[in-house]
């Protein structure tokens, strides 16, 4: 297969992590690299070591070797105009909580869908999308902790939630009765990162405690002081695709993890130390705790972009070949 260097443009509407790790892989495997954007960036992040161009979604992209969009993404015409192959990047497929034709539609269109679970591909498929592969979710260099804290010794079992929180109803992200189910237990503390929620000193009552931001490049440091990470998804639909981004940051800052029973997450865990999966009703979420606590070699699982980074340039040169035979 020709090795040559590629010219590639990822766009997502406000590029988020995710579209930052494949960046920076792509980039170092040697690749010249352009990030397009409709809004703003992600918070934190180095997006000054890319080319940036504002996009609107109409133009010809024919300049590029190939197209990576990042879901959510909502403009028809680039899928029709793209002069390139399209990748899409899907995190999260929201057709399966309501009925999104559109983005059915987009997952349709591309020339390749690359997903983060076994189970979202599956699902993909029986919606009709043909062209698809699995690129999980893992943590790239730039995020692995620069070291580990001490564990906060308090007297509690401190968990640790971090990523987007919401309180919109019935928003995957509205997990808060989730944390006060956690949180009513007397012996557990629970601790958030996040940037975008303010501080609810309600829950200061239920030892709830929000923490100030910290940068993406010291958060698995800072993750490191506690003893269990937690993930919590409020949907049935989204929970059972995803791989999130935070697995892998609680792993590489050697603390176990806590999640509830989302299928691709049992599927990536079973028989894994490292996790155990709860209904986070109070008999079993004290038991799946007093079980990780003696999980000490969490850091053994992590998944990194580092070690996936020739497969990524497989799948983008493949699209690209089958493209240049149409």
């Amino acid at each position: 297969m020709d090795k040559k260097i590629l010219s590639i443009i990822l766009i997502q509407y406000r590029p988020a992590i995710r579209l930052y790790k494949w960046a920076r892989t792509l980039s170092e495997l040697g690749h010249t690299v352009t990030v397009g954007y409709t809004r703003t960036f992600g918070i934190g992040l180095d997006w000054d070591k890319f080319k940036r161009i504002k996009v609107t979604g109409r133009e010809n992209y024919k300049e590029y070797d190939c197209c990576i969009i990042f879901n959510p993404w909502s403009k028809d015409i680039v899928y029709k105009n793209a002069g390139c192959p399209i990748i899409q990047a899907v995190g999260d497929i929201k057709s399966i909580n309501s009925n999104k034709p559109r983005e059915i539609e987009h997952m349709k269109a591309a020339d390749l869908c690359a997903f983060v679970s076994n189970k979202q591909e599956k699902i993909a498929n029986g919606m009709g999308v043909k062209s698809t592969c699995v690129f999980r979710n893992g943590i790239h260099a730039d995020f692995l902790p620069k070291h580990i804290m001490p564990r906060l010794l308090n007297g509690y079992i401190n968990i640790v939630y971090e990523g987007t929180i919401t309180n919109i109803n019935d928003h995957h992200r509205n997990i808060f009765e989730t944390l006060k189910k956690i949180a009513s237990i007397d012996f557990i503390n629970v601790h958030i990162y996040s940037s975008s929620v303010s501080k609810y000193d309600i829950y200061k009552k239920l030892r709830v405690y929000f923490h100030d931001s910290v940068s993406p490049y010291d958060l698995t440091s800072e993750l490191s002081q506690y003893d269990i990470g937690v993930i919590i998804i409020n949907h049935d639909g989204v929970a059972n695709t995803a791989l999130p981004n935070k697995l892998n940051d609680y792993l590489s800052a050697n603390i176990p993890v806590l999640s509830g029973n989302y299928d691709a997450l049992m599927e990536w865990g079973g028989g894994k130390e490292c996790i155990a999966f709860t209904d986070f009703d109070r008999d079993d979420l004290i038991k799946k705790c007093q079980k990780l606590l003696k999980c000490k070699k969490s850091n053994e699982y992590i998944f990194t972009y580092g070690e996936a980074a020739d497969k990524l340039d497989n799948i983008v040169r493949g699209v690209i070949n089958t493209y240049r035979r149409r």
